[in-house]
């Protein structure tokens, strides 16, 4: 059973000297799809391209809430609109709220996170959420302008049972990463073992946080296997189960 790995920056500039390299390494180790996040204009831009390029490859285009600094006012949102109209963007975002190393300016933030997810209302697209330290406000945003109709992804999920509740009971997907092998993210398996498999997404979150035993080097789309490993490891069941059902999960959510 191959895999998809749900969100990856194929675009960053750690990829700048052997982009191609990975991808098709990737493909070769048996991931079938790979969903390339945009988090600016121009990085969205390049995931449309690199979708344009590999027929494995999809996007997803938005304003990740550490970009939002950078902008001038609201009208980058239009552009997000229009880049949504390609036939191989899946989703909107990375979205979200960030009180770790985002937005100086709270109230701009929260408009251009609800502007993304009434953008994809609009495109009949799911919402791909960040969230660092400020998981109450997400869930008060999204709990407040509801959730697209084609549902919602809190990606690389940081937080106890507890939070990942009020997303499930939003309709969101929660995807893990490779956070969630980290020793000292152990309140993360409590999550893998409760979390209804249906609502489960995994993802790599490339170039960064790659899952143990490779903490230290640079992730890339295959390693989504090592935290499928993982978690099918914590749940006790197969491997080649999870694989399948996180899987139909994200050809669901993404309509591929």
């Amino acid at each position: 059973m191959k895999m998809i790995d749900t969100h990856a920056h194929m675009d960053n500039i750690f990829y700048l000297r052997d982009q191609d390299k990975v991808i098709n390494n990737a493909i070769e180790k048996g991931i079938e799809q790979i969903i390339t996040i945009g988090i600016n204009v121009e990085s969205s831009k390049q995931s449309i391209q690199l979708a344009e390029k590999y027929p494995q490859i999809y996007a997803s285009v938005g304003i990740h809430p550490q970009c939002v600094n950078q902008l001038l006012d609201e009208s980058v949102l239009n552009e997000i609109e229009q880049f949504a109209k390609h036939p191989k963007v899946v989703a909107i975002g990375e979205a979200g709220l960030d009180h770790k190393y985002g937005q100086a300016n709270d109230e701009f933030a929260r408009r251009i996170f609800i502007g993304q997810i009434q953008i994809a209302k609009k495109r009949d697209l799911p919402i791909v959420v960040h969230s660092w330290l400020s998981h109450n406000e997400v869930i008060e945003i999204l709990t407040k302008e509801g959730i697209p109709r084609s549902g919602g992804i809190i990606h690389c999920f940081d937080e106890d049972w507890e939070t990942a509740k009020k997303y499930l009971s939003l309709g969101m997907y929660v995807s893990l990463s490779g956070i969630c092998t980290y020793k000292e993210n152990s309140f993360l398996l409590e999550v893998i073992e409760k979390i209804p498999i249906e609502k489960l997404l995994l993802e790599t979150d490339s170039p960064y946080i790659s899952p143990e035993p490779n903490r230290t080097k640079r992730n890339n789309p295959s390693r989504v296997l090592d935290v499928a490993k993982f978690v099918s490891e914590v749940r006790k069941e197969p491997f080649e189960y999870i694989k399948e059902k996180v899987t139909e999960n994200a050809r669901k959510i993404f309509k591929i």
